[in-house]
């Protein structure tokens, strides 16, 4: 019998639904109130590969349904999935997700670009069949590279995602190297402890060769390691300040950074104001719970003109935005956010709105462009400046902060609600 694994952590992720009484006594030793062992698992969601959600992937879930596997640990790797996919920004020219399962041969579930609807692909999800047998991953392999990638998008990244115990009764070492050399990155979750190494990991991309940037693609982590929850407003500057083809780079940054967010119900809500003369919110908390929707308002915000009110959008903020009536959860003590995203000085003042705005409990983080000075961001930022104050000198180079900002969010609600672990035992703990 052969194990189907790797060694290297950059692209394993060892994740042992069996070994649950374990993994709960690890996670009572840190004192964290979680909610259950399901939440800690599907945090390793957090530490695959993710795409930028404007850019684009083909990516092809492999899932092992072999006898090996067992029929409720089978029922945990259909919650993971439906988490998975809730977490990319599904359409045609965008990124694409492919299924297929395999036992004694492959199954073919759904191809790239067969579901855009994110509520058809969960119906069809919940009809994934546990279908036993042998595993013959190898076999699985060969039918992925012939049936999916090849008819997958030129110059598009493509990712396959394996999901195994581990076991295999046929060879994997050739088949994964010819996948690869249509340059297709392969990353492996096992749902046991392997303790046997396997020679596909020489046929395993480094993490580097799937975070490289790919034209406008990108494959980076998310930092929330924990399930977390918070109420996070992007205050925004629209001002004439601000030329239309920056304010697309502004789209771009938000777009990045809430794609790196955990967004859901239960989890973390967003809204938006958008400020110049008058500040305005089309997007509350209680306004979606889906990311699909959210990204799709910010990729067609508008764009406007006039000052720069600052002051006056932070109070619109805190009397308006932050209510419950808004769907704010401060009363359920959840944490509230706000992120203002600025390219120069305050037409009014901001000291005083900013103040009230933290003395509600608000944690605020200030994001200056080009011309802002670090003084006017202190105003409005939380303490220690060094944690919530970005400043960056062109708007071409917002985007480089977004992984930075989401990781940054992350830590602040992580660190609100429970003490850090580790990114080891985020990966061995199981």
């Amino acid at each position: 019998m052969k194990f189907f694994s790797a060694a290297l952590l950059g692209h394993v992720f060892t994740v042992n639904f069996l070994m649950k009484e374990r993994t709960e006594r690890s996670v009572a030793s840190c004192n964290k109130p979680l909610k259950g062992i399901l939440h800690l698992k599907m945090k390793i969601l957090s530490l695959i590969t993710y795409p930028h959600v404007s850019a684009q992937a083909d990516i092809v879930l492999l899932v092992d349904s072999s006898g090996s596997i067992g029929e409720s640990d089978f029922e945990e790797v259909r919650k993971f999935l439906h988490a998975f996919v809730d977490r990319y920004n599904l359409r045609p020219d965008k990124v694409r997700v492919g299924l297929a399962q395999f036992s004694d041969i492959p199954y073919q579930e759904f191809l790239l670009g067969d579901y855009s609807d994110k509520r058809d692909l969960h119906h069809k999800l919940n009809d994934l069949i546990y279908r036993r047998g042998g595993p013959n991953p190898g076999l699985a392999l060969t039918f992925i590279r012939e049936n999916y990638f090849r008819q997958a998008r030129q110059n598009v990244p493509g990712i396959a995602i394996v999901i195994t115990d581990g076991e295999s009764n046929d060879d994997v070492e050739e088949p994964s190297q010819r996948l690869r050399n249509l340059g297709v990155s392969i990353f492996v979750i096992r749902m046991k402890y392997i303790s046997m190494q396997q020679k596909i990991r020489s046929a395993i991309d480094k993490w580097e060769d799937a975070a490289v940037v790919r034209g406008n693609s990108h494959v980076f982590l998310t930092e929330c390691m924990f399930d977390v929850v918070a109420d996070i407003a992007f205050i925004v500057d629209q001002s004439s300040s601000i030329r239309l083809n920056n304010f697309q780079l502004v789209r771009d940054f938000l777009e990045n950074t809430i794609g790196g967010l955990d967004v859901g119900e239960g989890k973390i809500k967003i809204a938006v104001v958008l400020y110049s003369d008058f500040p305005r919110a089309d997007v509350y908390f209680n306004t979606f719970d889906d990311k699909t929707d959210i990204l799709r308002y910010i990729s067609s915000m508008p764009y406007g003109r006039g000052k720069t009110y600052t002051g006056a959008a932070l109070k619109f903020a805190k009397e308006h935005v932050f209510t419950k009536g808004r769907g704010s959860r401060r009363d359920h003590h959840v944490q509230q956010v706000a992120v203002v995203i600025t390219d120069g000085k305050s037409t009014d003042k901001v000291a005083g709105a900013a103040a009230a705005l933290r003395r509600s409990g608000v944690t605020v983080f200030a994001l200056g462009i080009k011309d802002t000075e670090e003084d006017d961001l202190r105003e409005i930022a939380s303490y220690p400046y060094k944690k919530f104050v970005f400043n960056v000198k062109d708007f071409d180079k917002l985007n480089s902060l977004s992984n930075i900002l989401t990781k940054t969010l992350c830590n602040e609600i992580t660190d609100s609600i429970i003490p850090r672990a580790s990114q080891s035992f985020a990966l061995q703990g199981w």
